[in-house]
């Protein structure tokens, strides 16, 4: 279909309306495709979060009490969305959750390092003091004058009461509560473009079969 200029005035060509149309056509298929992302991205958040509920009753449950699945899980979960300016205001308690439990994750798995160093140290402080008791040396006088370290307290298995828990699942729900209400919002907004897309592909085709007429008219009039 060619489109024929006019001469000034307010005449717009069918080609212009055409080219106006896919400009258009063009920034909702952005925000479409952006709006879709963004609810695979809630989607995303709501499941690691489910599953970071479930991981931290399992972990409370267990015998060994081995929280460090859900340690990680919560420390990779942070990195991911902790800064992410569509969840950063989500993640705040999180974050606050996630470093309790990491607090109390490392502080155990320090503690047998810990306790190693001063099983050496007291055996060295043994031996300085029998060192002394004999034949006094410069070193073992240096260890003794130093005294016995105290040795370090066991923090026992981490475990959570019913209360933190109930706490901590209430959080997560609540967070999950709220990404699932706006991504409502976000597949309302999807369906509003989608309908924007297809009064635009109707407006299009009229304006082609509006021309294809036109120029069928010339061409039979023309002969």
């Amino acid at each position: 279909m060619s489109a024929v200029s006019g001469g000034g005035g307010n005449y717009i060509s069918d080609g212009n309306i055409m080219a106006w149309l896919a400009i258009q056509q063009d920034r909702i298929y952005g925000d479409l495709k952006g709006s879709m992302d963004l609810s695979e991205h809630r989607a995303d958040f709501t499941d690691a979060l489910n599953d970071i509920k479930t991981e931290l009753a399992t972990a409370n449950k267990s015998d060994n009490h081995d929280f460090s699945k859900v340690d990680k899980d919560l420390q990779d979960f942070m990195t991911k969305y902790g800064n992410d300016p569509e969840f950063s205001s989500l993640c705040t308690e999180i974050g606050t959750m996630a470093d309790h439990v990491h607090t109390d994750y490392v502080s155990r798995q320090e503690y047998q390092g810990k306790h190693d160093q001063y099983d050496a140290d007291r055996n060295a402080y043994i031996a300085a003091l029998q060192q002394v008791a004999s034949v006094p040396t410069a070193e073992a006088l240096a260890i003794v004058s130093k005294g016995m370290y105290a040795e370090p307290v066991n923090p026992g298995p981490q475990s959570y009461d019913d209360g933190q828990m109930k706490i901590w699942d209430d959080l997560i729900g609540g967070k999950t509560d709220i990404a699932s209400k706006n991504d409502q919002l976000t597949m309302i907004h999807i369906q509003e473009l989608k309908a924007t897309l297809d009064q635009g592909l109707q407006l299009g085709s009229t304006f082609i079969s509006s021309g294809d007429k036109t120029s069928s008219s010339i061409i039979n009039n023309i002969a």
